[in-house]
């Protein structure tokens, strides 16, 4: 049997066959390829690798091992990169690395190492350069050569001795052996950890930037040792101050200067000398005056950079910086901090502005790409649960308030930021939270602006606060610094976070009660001569030279009778307990039975604190004309104090009600509430206290008042409802002088009698009246034919029982 294929058929499977045989191709080639890749190269034992003269060699891959010496001949360069190589050795110094004269060995993100000892050997002209690389060779790395450089590496070997033709660089390097001896006509080590000694000789000049090392010997030539200075200027919000001149003087010698401008961002990163050592001596040059200039503010102070004692490898590079920020005393404008945006949010004109978002649909921030500009009255509200988002990242952008306007966060709002801002309160302008969150780098307040922090949290570095109204309550800040000068001050019932000392100018505080600070608190004022403050919470409290602060706590107190029930509506005097004599101090009404009292506990000076809380407390009370004098109870204020007060005598301690009233009355009808109040656990009258009788008709409250006579008694006249219905009465008697009450509950049936309300309706109602009437004319006609027929019996003669059928039949046809 004979399958016939046609032309077209041929050619397809010729096709075919062709695409199979190139694809193997392609597929083996490629898993070769892939192999070598992935499997590392080794050389047999015995045979070295060797770089020819002037030859370029790349090795580049995730591996490569190497059995016997790395050999590169006169002008060859290896170059290794992204690699893991490893020499693989069967004993110490079994091979080595050599660099002939001109050779270059380039280590760049890769690691060359060996578990065995190797000596590193170069010539005169080689050049070895490591980059982000290691180098853990644990032999020695010797010779002559052009050129050693090393950045951010990890370096490690028995010993390094080498003498260079021109220079040996090192940066961001952690070199670990037992000795380095270098000579070299220029050194240079910037960032690096040197953990071992380090010897310069042969006319050798170094010159170390912020390293840290064991130990320098310099046997000829000179090293210089210099520290590092990272200086940031801000002004007094803590605004970035790009542009400041700085001027570092040498105390020593005061004919050096160095002068320089902070870049944009406040900030200067430069090296200072700190000391020169030659061998002869080491001279300290550490010490210096440095200076901050900007639009004619000028700030000094004073740095001293380590010696070389303390830069030791132990010790973190950070830690053998000199780190300095310095605040110029006023607030600085900066165009160049600010940018503009396109998108920039201007409120003005004594216009209105309402930002809410939507949480529960999914909207929860508003993005503000930009300024926030409030100016000429204008008016921005965040609504309730609202957030605004200024986004910044490499712009940026404040919040800026002038000319009366105002911005007013409400409950649960709030304004967040990607980056640093600041918020400035000019001129008459007004900054309200209530109940808001605000999160910002910086507030300036100034002019005759007002801050209204009510139920509020503000989280702030810097808040400053030159102006007319400061009111905090119920609120928490925290910032680094707050500093409050303002011609009205109100803080209750805040928390105060910081990390520095609070200055609180005390010319025009109103109210400074229950408040906690976590720093030290200083009062200043120009014309106070005494402060009181109340529950004021502080490590400590500095009043400035001639000011007195008076510190109070909250004395809370309870006054019971023999009963232990309070007692109300007592006259308590306190007095201070003096060592010679007790003072009256204040005599109060207490009238609920508890109440708070501030007292004086300390007297605080600029020099010394008195304390001053020794108290006594005696309660007395009138009942029934006669006075009554509680226990005395002695106490010492120092902090929030709670105590008592008692009574032994057996004070009333409930009402007792006896009421007489009817349990059943007709619709509309007046009846009498009698009764007598008692008090139970004392002969006492209720006298005057305040009777109040309540009943609910129809969904209308009745309400009736009166008050108990000198016997306790009361009597009141009430009208029934209309409605028959179950009624309930509430009696409630109240004795405000004792501040008891008693309070029953009784049932009242209102409903109408039946032979009444059957009288009633025949005689008073238009339909009862007239079948009344119906009746009565029913009742006069039977008695007239009854009597009608009686006399025509008496006249006619007939038989009495014919008469009666007669009679009964004539008025049943009648009816």
């Amino acid at each position: 049997m004979s399958i016939m294929i046609s032309k077209d058929e041929r050619k397809r499977t010729h096709k075919n066959m062709w695409l199979i045989l190139v694809s193997f191709i392609l597929v083996s080639t490629t898993f070769c390829f892939g192999f070598v890749s992935a499997e590392p190269t080794s050389l047999s034992s015995g045979s070295d690798f060797v770089i020819d003269e002037d030859e370029t060699i790349t090795i580049s891959g995730p591996e490569y091992s190497v059995k016997g010496n790395i050999l590169i001949r006169q002008g060859g360069t290896l170059s290794i990169h992204d690699t893991d190589f490893e020499i693989f050795q069967q004993y110490s110094d079994q091979y080595g690395i050599e660099l002939e004269q001109g050779a270059t060995l380039e280590l760049v993100d890769s690691n060359l190492r060996s578990e065995k000892s190797l000596d590193f050997e170069l010539n005169t002209g080689s050049r070895l350069k490591v980059v982000g690389s290691s180098l853990h060779l644990p032999g020695e790395i010797i010779g002559s050569a052009e050129s050693v450089a090393s950045i951010s590496s990890d370096i490690r070997a028995k010993n390094i001795n080498l003498n260079l033709g021109s220079t040996f660089s090192v940066e961001d390097t952690v070199i670990e052996t037992e000795k380095i001896l270098l000579s070299s006509p220029r050194a240079y080590l910037n960032t690096s950890v040197i953990r071992s000694e380090l010897i310069f000789h042969s006319d050798t000049q170094a010159e170390l930037y912020g390293s840290s090392f064991e130990n320098i010997e310099v046997r000829s030539g000179e090293a210089r040792v210099f520290g590092r200075l990272y200086l940031s200027v801000e002004d007094l919000i803590g605004v970035p101050v790009g542009g400041a001149e700085m001027e570092a003087e040498r105390i020593a010698e005061e004919d050096w200067f160095y002068v320089t401008e902070t870049d944009n961002k406040g900030e200067w990163i430069g090296y200072l000398i700190s000391e020169t050592i030659d061998s002869e001596r080491s001279r300290y040059k550490g010490n210096y005056h440095i200076s901050v200039e900007h639009e004619g503010i000028e700030e000094k102070t004073t740095i001293s950079l380590p010696p070389v004692e303390r830069r030791t490898p132990e010790r973190d590079l950070d830690e053998i910086d000199v780190w300095l920020e310095m605040k110029l005393p006023n607030v600085v404008s900066s165009t160049t901090y600010y940018d503009d945006s396109n998108f920039d949010l201007f409120v003005n004109s004594t216009r209105e502005r309402m930002i809410e978002t939507y949480p529960n649909e999914g909207i929860d921030n508003f993005v503000q790409e930009g300024n926030v500009y409030l100016a000429d009255q204008g008016s921005l509200m965040i609504g309730e649960h609202s957030r605004v988002r200024i986004l910044q990242k490499e712009d940026r952008y404040r919040i800026e308030m002038r000319d009366s306007s105002e911005l007013l966060l409400k409950k649960n709002s709030s304004i967040v930021s990607d980056g640093p801002l600041n918020i400035y309160v000019l001129d008459d302008s007004t900054l309200s939270l209530q109940g808001a969150h605000l999160e910002v780098s910086s507030i300036y307040m100034t002019g005759s602006s007002n801050l209204v922090a009510e139920n509020a949290h503000i989280d702030a570095e810097h808040v400053h606060f030159q102006g007319e109204s400061f009111i905090l309550r119920d609120s928490v800040m925290e910032s680094r610094s707050l500093n409050v000068e303002a011609h009205n001050v109100i803080m209750e019932g805040s928390q105060v976070s910081t990390d520095k000392n609070v200055t609180l100018d005390a010319n025009s505080f109103e109210s400074l009660e229950d408040l906690e600070f976590d720093h030290a608190v200083f009062f200043e004022s120009d014309t106070l001569d005494e402060l009181t403050v109340t529950n004021l919470t502080a490590p400590n409290i500095i009043p400035q030279e001639g000011l007195t602060v008076n510190r109070k706590w909250h004395l809370y107190m309870e006054i019971f009778n023999g009963h232990d029930r309070l007692v109300p509506f007592v006259d308590l005097n306190i007095y201070r307990n003096e060592p010679l004599q007790k003072e009256l101090i204040e005599s109060v009404l207490v009238k609920d039975g508890r109440m708070e009292v501030p007292l004086k506990s300390e007297v605080i000076t600029n020099e010394r604190s008195r304390f001053v809380g020794n108290y006594v407390l005696r309660a007395e009370k009138n009942v029934n004309s006669e006075v009554m004098m509680s226990e005395t109870s002695l106490i010492a204020v120092d902090g929030n104090t709670e105590t008592e007060v008692r009574f032994k005598d057996e004070f009333p301690y409930s009402i007792v009600m006896d009421v007489d009233m009817p349990s059943k009355v007709e619709p509309g009808e007046l009846f009498e509430i009698q009764g007598r109040a008692t008090y139970q656990g004392a002969d006492l009258e209720v006298e005057n206290a305040t009777v109040e009788v309540e009943m609910i008709a129809q969904d209308q409250r009745y309400t009736w008042n009166t008050t108990t006579d000198a016997m306790g008694r009361f009597d009141i006249e009430i009208e029934a409802p209309t409605t028959v219905s179950d009624h309930s009465v509430d009696i409630r008697v109240y004795d405000e002088y004792m501040r008891m009450e008693s309070e029953e509950r009784f049932s009242l049936k209102v409903e109408r009698d039946t032979e009444s309300s059957m009288q009633n309706f025949l005689f008073l109602s238009t339909m009862g009246r007239f079948i009344t009437v119906l009746i009565i004319v029913v009742l006069l006609i039977l008695a007239y034919k009854i009597t009608t027929t009686l006399f025509e019996k008496e006249y006619m003669p007939m038989s009495y029982s014919d008469r009666s059928n007669e009679i009964t039949e004539k008025i049943l046809n009648e009816e």
